[in-house]
């Protein structure tokens, strides 16, 4: 399986593709909608393909973005786990109260987190996506207003 929604820049399509061995394809087209994808997304994976340096250029600015962020979600107290992909894994030392509190101020000030504390092994856990240079610095903003006025355990 493999998705266009980072490497590509083309979350919002919801655009992927499965590789298989053609018995696990027919098991799968059993479940599947009747219908794979709209025009649109179909017109816009086709020009994707046609420029393959611009999932290459992608993927060294998220290579490059992603010490950034961790950086900052460390020097505001947070255990940040090593990471490989889009995201990252960040611990709060408070726990689960900790994590759903940072999760809600920060989406207080339009910065979307996704508290995954209930998962196994992953109690006071959140996940933030590595963004741009404008998310990261209103991201920093944020947390230093929570910081400021002693919000979320900050």
């Amino acid at each position: 399986l493999g998705t266009y929604s980072k490497a590509w820049s083309m979350a919002g399509l919801r655009l992927g593709y499965l590789l298989a061995d053609p018995e696990l394809v027919t098991e799968l087209i059993k479940v599947k909608f009747p219908y794979n994808l709209n025009h649109a997304t179909a017109l816009a994976g086709l020009a994707a393909l046609e420029e393959p340096e611009l999932s290459t250029r992608m993927v060294r600015v998220l290579e490059a973005r992603r010490p950034q962020w961790a950086q900052l979600m460390r020097d505001f107290g947070f255990e940040v786990f090593p990471s490989q992909t889009n995201f990252l894994l960040v611990r709060c030392a408070g726990g689960p109260s900790q994590a759903r509190a940072v999760s809600e101020s920060l989406a207080r000030r339009g910065i979307l987190v996704r508290d995954i504390s209930a998962g196994p092994g992953l109690a006071g856990c959140f996940r933030l996506s590595v963004g741009t240079g404008g998310a990261l610095r209103a991201t920093a903003q944020a947390l230093t207003e929570m910081q400021r006025a002693g919000e979320a355990g900050l």
